[in-house]
């Protein structure tokens, strides 16, 4: 294994994950301790940190350096060595967008992943559920109280997640 592997840490479970690159808006790709490469919003991490061949030993998963190994690598700048990271872009300057970016109807409370993950941070959308009403939050908002909603493969993977019953944490954003 090589020098220059960055790593994150999940700031609520305390995981390993291996940093590969800034994403659109505020989304990374990482390797998770499964070692499926996901994007995932950074906000879920601490600040990214450098580990050495001994420390990736013991902090990655079998799984994670399988998923490493198995990246092309990328030659760097300097004399040609191989890095397991993949360069900084400069990140794009815009307008913060506010106001209503998204609106579904829902049987259950579901949330979209194609829908929620365009939105700026302070862009709100709105979920009509079935027998209990408007539900309206900010992508923020969702990110921050919904995090076991953005860690399930279901939402990840497949692009959306249900709830199967309405959760509690949910009734702050009913429209009243």
């Amino acid at each position: 294994m090589q020098l220059g592997i960055e790593i994150v840490e999940n700031k609520k479970s305390g995981s390993i994950f291996v940093y590969l690159e800034q994403k659109s808006g505020i989304n990374i790709s990482v390797i998770n301790p499964d070692g499926n490469v996901i994007d995932v919003p950074s906000i879920i991490f601490n600040e990214k940190r450098s580990i050495s061949s001994v420390e990736a030993n013991s902090l990655l998963t079998t799984a994670q350096v399988k998923a490493l190994n198995a990246k092309p690598k990328r030659q760097s700048k300097d004399g040609g060595k191989t890095t397991r990271t993949i360069a900084k872009r400069k990140k794009k300057t815009k307008g913060s967008k506010v106001g209503l970016g998204a609106e579904w109807t829902s049987s259950r409370l579901t949330f979209y992943k194609h829908k929620i993950e365009p939105l700026d941070l302070k862009q709100w959308f709105v979920i009509d559920v079935e027998s209990v009403g408007k539900i309206k939050m900010t992508r923020e908002e969702f990110n921050s109280e919904f995090m076991d909603v953005i860690l399930k493969e279901d939402y990840w993977k497949h692009g959306s997640y249900a709830y199967l019953s309405f959760p509690e944490k949910a009734e702050k954003f009913i429209l009243t």
